[in-house]
């Protein structure tokens, strides 16, 4: 998430995180968390150069305000996505 050397990956997506700094100490669990929290979708190293083509080099974790802006972004896009869920269930003969 954050392109620090990393000793872990994650199960789910097998995406190196930051839940260990080193082989023996624990890091900061934020970092394993937030690479599967929504509210972090496109914030993340990789995300960052692959969709907007950040270069890795000027990656830079997002701030809390950064977080929140894009937290709300998400929520709307869900909400949006939902809703044309809804109406595609709801017409059947417009799909």
């Amino acid at each position: 998430m954050s392109g620090n050397i990393t000793y872990a990956k994650c199960e789910k997506c097998n995406r190196h995180c930051c839940w260990r700094s080193d082989k023996k100490k624990a890091a900061s669990l934020s970092c394993c968390l937030d690479m599967h929290d929504e509210n972090y979708l496109g914030l993340s190293m990789d995300e960052q150069y692959s969709a907007f083509g950040v270069p890795k080099q000027k990656f830079k974790k997002p701030s809390a305000k950064e977080v929140k802006k894009n937290a709300k972004h998400v929520k709307a896009l869900s909400e949006r996505w939902e809703k044309e869920m809804r109406e595609k269930d709801n017409n059947p003969d417009n799909n």
